[in-house]
Formats: structure tokens, C-alpha cells, sequence
């Protein structure tokens, strides 16, 4: 989904695709730190061989943008405080 080009607009557009299933439903995304273990070291080399697309982007710009950006652009301080298993459905 998010690969260096637009990511701003296409997290906006997830988040909209969310909460046509459910209003509350981006309120109980938690984006996950994916971390370069041995392993996906070694897949990410072999896809890069292979020519297959790679998500080069910076982790911490999709947390700022989806936390601290696009997330209060739909919710109120308050929503924003709640841990995610209070958000109901």
C-alpha cells in the first residue's frame, strides 16, 4: 500500500476506506514497527534481486502522519486519548 510516492494521501484515502466499514474502525489501527530481523533481511534482498517493489519509507514519517496528522483531521482530543479496545464498533 505504501510505497514512497503520495503516502500522505494514501493513508488519507485508508483511513476513509475505514470508516466506510466503520466510523470508529482507524481508531482501532495500531500501525506495527516492522523490524529487519535476519530473515527479512534475506527476503528483501532476494525481492530487490528479483526486482520487486520494496517499502523504502521511512517507518517513522507513516507513524507521524497516521497519529499526529491524518487521525485528528477525523477525530475529536478526545477519541485520540482512548487506548483502541475502547473505541467501540
Amino acid at each position: 500500500m505504501v510505497y514512497e510516492d503520495n503516502i500522505e494521501e494514501k493513508l488519507k484515502n485508508f483511513i476513509k476506506w475505514l470508516r466506510n466499514l466503520n466510523k470508529n474502525l482507524p481508531l482501532r489501527v495500531e500501525v506495527l514497527e516492522i523490524l529487519d530481523y535476519p530473515g527479512a533481511k534475506l527476503n528483501f534482498e532476494r525481492a530487490k534481486k528479483m526486482g520487486r517493489p520494496l517499502p523504502n519509507t521511512d517507518q517513522r514519517i507513516i507513524f507521524d502522519l497516521w497519529y499526529n496528522k491524518l487521525l485528528p483531521q477525523f477525530y475529536s482530543k478526545n477519541e485520540l486519548k482512548k487506548y483502541c479496545c475502547e473505541i467501540s464498533l
